[in-house]
């Protein structure tokens, strides 16, 4: 009985704790305008820095972010490197069983860019042979490559600002 009533005396008492820190270490690519980037001079800046910079300050703490490729931000949470990640990571069915995520603060859809005077369709008998610049590590690539197989020449890049130039 004893055991039990001091059980429930601790429990009552946990609501009243607040988990507390001094400094939040944030990950973040750097290298997604207008989400993220790094201006000339050398400031990390874009809608995920400056929301992880409120929420730092709603909180009273010190915020750090650390720009690194987007292959490192879950292994770098993973590894007690960082408190968080501020970037846009689609919650595939691998990553919900390693972390947690927010629930949606903004959707940002897969988008596809060709030349306007191609006439590509989006089969793997259209897309045959054609050179596709994937990122690394994102979801966008997984679709594409779970999708088409091997009708399509994936060229790998290690950040989106590389993929987006022409293959």
């Amino acid at each position: 009985m004893k055991k039990t009533l001091a059980f429930f005396a601790i429990a009552a008492f946990l609501p009243t704790f607040t988990a507390r820190a001094d400094k939040l270490t944030f990950g973040n690519e750097g290298v997604y305008p207008p989400f993220s980037m790094v201006d000339a001079t050398g400031k990390l800046t874009g809608f995920e820095p400056e929301l992880a910079r409120e929420m730092c300050k709603r909180m009273d703490a010190e915020c750090n972010i650390v720009v690194m490729d987007f292959k490192a931000l879950i292994p770098s949470l993973l590894q007690g490197k960082l408190d968080g990640v501020v970037s846009q990571i689609t919650p595939t069915s691998e990553r919900v069983g390693k972390v947690l995520f927010s629930r949606i603060l903004l959707q940002n859809l897969y988008s596809f860019v060709i030349p306007v005077d191609s006439n590509y369709v989006f089969t793997k008998e259209g897309l045959q042979g054609v050179k596709i610049g994937l990122t690394r590590g994102g979801a966008p690539a997984k679709y594409i490559v779970d999708t088409f197989g091997d009708a399509i020449l994936p060229v790998w890049y290690d950040t989106r600002t590389r993929s987006s130039s022409r293959c």
